[in-house]
């Protein structure tokens, strides 16, 4: 069994220039897939989210961003605090249960 664990790792930078972010992501093959809702929400909250693999794993999987919501602090960038980041970035590690 696999846990693949996504963190969001410019958080600090991120609220500089958002009041929140909602990333909906979605692995195909994963328990979270099969129940309702079927996707996981990366937050500047949460700052990660896991999905379990059961069984043998082979092959390549791909995380899939499936939706989303965000709300900028203002549309004028004057107003964000310095080294804001509008993009966010991510790190993805896998590890056996």
């Amino acid at each position: 069994d696999l846990l693949v664990t996504v963190y969001l790792t410019n958080t600090g930078n991120l609220r500089k220039a958002y009041q929140y972010v909602n990333i909906k992501l979605y692995l195909a093959g994963s328990e979270e897939a099969d129940e309702t809702p079927n996707y996981k929400i990366l937050s500047m909250e949460n700052g990660v989210v896991v999905f379990n693999l059961e069984g043998a794993v082979s092959g390549n999987r791909t995380i899939q961003v499936v939706g989303g919501s965000y709300r900028l602090i203002s549309d004028d960038s004057d107003n964000w605090g310095t080294e804001w980041s509008i993009t966010p970035e991510t790190y993805c590690d896998v590890s056996q249960r």
